[in-house]
């Protein structure tokens, strides 16, 4: 009787340990690279984000879309796209400029889309990105 109530005690036990990793749902983690100042790969990176959230429905998903040298035009509050590009920004929709570029063309953060982030430096922040997992996507065509 002890061992049957043992066992039985041991495959509980691993059930409930079980059950809160199943119950946990893994974010889709997508990074997008945007380099190109073409509006057509701007419209392009765009739909395939709301593409993306649109195709994986319910799931919860976090995407963070870079944008760095020419590409850097888009994330301008004066861009010519700076009302679609708000639209896009959402609480899993981030918009990160890189600093080395805004340097480099003498940006400063109050000319960016409100809501942008800035990392110091981009490829610091892809490598970051890729080893906790994101994927990659190199935007436009």
């Amino acid at each position: 009787m002890k061992r049957q109530t043992l066992i039985l005690a041991l495959a509980l036990g691993t059930i409930l340990s079980v059950l809160p990793m199943r119950a946990q749902v893994k974010a889709h983690r997508v990074l997008f690279a945007v380099t190109s100042p073409d509006e057509a790969d701007w419209q392009l990176t765009a739909n395939t984000v709301r593409n993306l959230i649109s195709g994986l429905g319910p799931e919860p998903v976090e995407i963070e879309i870079d944008a760095f040298s020419p590409g850097i035009a888009f994330l301008k509050k004066e861009g010519p796209d700076a009302n679609e590009i708000a639209k896009l920004q959402s609480p899993h929709v981030f918009l990160v400029a890189r600093g080395n570029t805004m340097q480099k063309q003498n940006i400063n953060a109050s000319y960016l889309v409100a809501g942008s982030k800035v990392v110091p430096a981009g490829i610091a922040e892809l490598v970051r990105k890729r080893e906790q997992g994101w994927t990659y996507i190199k935007a436009g065509r």
